[in-house]
């Protein structure tokens, strides 16, 4: 049996989280903390990006940077 991963567009899950939110793309581009992590974890996770992809084309930061955000988000308390 062949399993079959599909990822969500990075537009839609940056959508959803803020219309969830009420922030402003910008907004989460533009601030640390809890909400730019866990887009983060969500682009990887459920979107399928690696951290350069993450870091490069959408927050405009290095890949060590997005490794140590992401590696922040464990400390929230939620898992998928």
């Amino acid at each position: 049996m062949v399993k079959i991963h599909r990822h969500l567009s990075q537009d839609d899950i940056l959508t959803a989280l803020t219309e969830e939110t009420g922030k402003d793309l910008e907004g989460l581009r533009s601030r640390k903390g809890e909400l730019r992590q866990i887009a983060m974890e969500l682009l990887y996770r459920a979107g399928g990006l690696k951290g350069p992809e993450i870091g490069e084309e959408i927050f405009g930061l290095d890949y060590t940077s997005v490794s140590q955000e992401r590696r922040g988000s464990l400390t929230i308390g939620w898992m998928f």
